[in-house]
């Protein structure tokens, strides 16, 4: 997922993704990993962000562009990888407006075993 807008929610809800093990969430942005620091200071984030910005990791899961005013942007993407690191859902072109809620429901409604 990119931007900021539903990292809040996301961000209250890490302790019950532990609790049922889906280990952890990770947001993987294009900016450095100095730009990282700062966006996690500004809003009181402890979500990890991967730095990935030549977009090897962006471009390797498929993760696709869209067009805003002239300029191409990253399609926020979510992926649920179980414990084992195996890919068990993909979501595209995320609305992250309620977006976490969506997530917890899934892995919970998967149940897997750790």
């Amino acid at each position: 997922m990119h931007g900021v807008l539903g990292w809040g929610g996301l961000e209250q809800l890490v302790p019950i993704w532990r609790e049922i093990k889906a280990a952890f969430a990770i947001q993987l942005r294009v900016e450095s990993v100095e730009s990282h620091k700062n966006f996690c200071n500004k809003f009181s984030f402890t979500i990890d962000l991967l730095a990935d910005p030549q977009h090897e990791l962006l471009t390797a899961a498929g993760v696709g562009q869209s067009d805003y005013k002239g300029t191409m942007y990253w399609n926020r993407t979510s992926f649920v990888i179980d414990p084992t690191g195996t890919l068990r859902k993909t979501y595209e072109k995320v609305n992250p407006e309620g977006h976490e809620r969506v997530l917890l429901d899934d892995i919970k409604a998967m149940q897997w075993e750790v």
